[in-house]
Formats: structure tokens, sequence, C-alpha cells
């Protein structure tokens, strides 16, 4: 279905961004409109029994001082097995977290600035590198490269409204429900693999949780993705 979109020329007018999935800190990510360099992609992974995600890139972010940027959000998920066996989750989001912004302008991608990383990639191990980034020194929280969520939540009221702010927290946490649903029967056969069945009529409580951090990327309406 998605080489339709590349039409005779191989060539598309959206852009992708492929991420290796047996990689991280930004390793191996790149932009294309290219066919044959997905083609060349999806042979090597599946020489090497590799796998990777191909995303349609997000040509017009949100920005901050005219640079992209994601958040990271800590959510927290917990839960017990029901007496019939099924997980009951319990989840949690902290309303903090982190701002990791890019430190070069930003500007939609064109054939010559599809390789500038530190424009198009919002990871810290990246754009630490780079000459200009900016280290917070931990007294202005809405200051350097890497800002606090708190400070972020604060700036969208400033800019938008109370209401805005309010709107668009109730999209990151249905955000991460909504992850979380997606493996609910995956959890529930690790719990049920892991625990010893629990006779007590669902009275042991919670035996397990785990830290999530999701990476969030908002477009310019503000829709996190």
């Amino acid at each position: 279905d998605m080489e339709r979109q590349f039409g005779e020329s191989g060539v598309s007018k959206a852009i992708y961004i492929v991420k290796p999935d047996h990689l991280c800190q930004g390793k191996g990510i790149f932009l294309t409109t290219e066919l044959a360099r997905l083609r060349s992609c999806a042979t090597e992974c599946r020489q090497k029994d590799q796998s990777a995600v191909v995303q349609r890139y997000i040509a017009r972010p949100m920005l901050i001082e005219g640079l992209k940027f994601d958040l990271r959000l800590y959510f927290l998920v917990a839960g017990k097995m029901t007496a019939g066996g099924g997980l009951d989750p319990r989840c949690f989001l902290f309303r903090d977290g982190l701002v990791r912004l890019c430190t070069t302008a930003y500007s939609a991608p064109t054939p010559e600035t599809m390789d500038q990383k530190c424009m198009h990639l919002t990871n810290y191990a990246i754009n630490k590198h780079s000459d200009d980034f900016q280290q917070n020194d931990g007294e202005d929280e809405g200051s350097g490269s890497k800002r606090s969520l708190n400070w972020f939540m604060k700036h969208v009221e400033e800019e938008y409204g109370e209401k805005e702010r309010r709107k668009l927290w109730l999209k990151l946490m249905g955000l991460c429900v909504k992850t979380v649903l997606t493996v609910q029967p995956n959890l529930e056969a690790e719990c049920n693999a892991t625990f010893p069945r629990d006779l007590s009529g669902g009275q042991m409580g919670w035996r397990c949780f785990e830290i999530l951090g999701i990476d969030v990327m908002l477009d310019a309406k503000r829709k996190p993705y």
C-alpha cells in the first residue's frame, strides 16, 4: 500500500522518517522521499533479521523559538490480576517531564536539508554535540536545549490560554492510555506467566509496576503523535 504513494517516479511528495528498531539515541535514522531507499532498507533489515519503523514525517511541527522539539512523558503502569485472570490496570501520568529541543532553526525538509540531524531529530544524544547546544543551569526551567514539561504547559497557557492547556493535557493522557491498551493482552499474558495465580480473590494487590518514557511530537495545531 505504501508503494502506491510514490507513483511511477518512485518519489513521494510526502516525506518519510525511518527508524531502526535495534538502535537508539538517534542512530541510523534518516529522512527520505525515495521508494528505492526504503526498499534498500527493507532488504538490509531482512538480511540481518532486523526491523525498522517507517512513519510519515511531520513537516509542520509545533516550534519553540523557531526550533523543533519533542516531549518526554513519564507514565507509571501498574495493575493487579482479577479473579477471572484478567489484568485490572492502573496508570498514572507524572505532571512533569522533559522538553528536548533541536539546536538548528527548523525549516521544512528539502533534499539539501534532510541530512541535518540537529534540525530534524530531537534526540539529546545528537544535539548535545552541537556548538549551539545550551545547557540548562537548573535555575530557569524555561531556558536551554532541555526544559521541563511543567514549563511547557505554562508556556502553552500563556500563548493559547488555559482552555487550550487543559485540552492538550487531556490529549497527552489519552495518547498514553491508548498506548498501553494496545499491548494489554500481552501484559496479561506476561503477568499470568510470571506470577503465581492469585487465590485471594484479587486481594493481593499490585505485584509489579513499570515506568515508561513516552516520547511525543506535536504538530503545528498541537496535535500529539
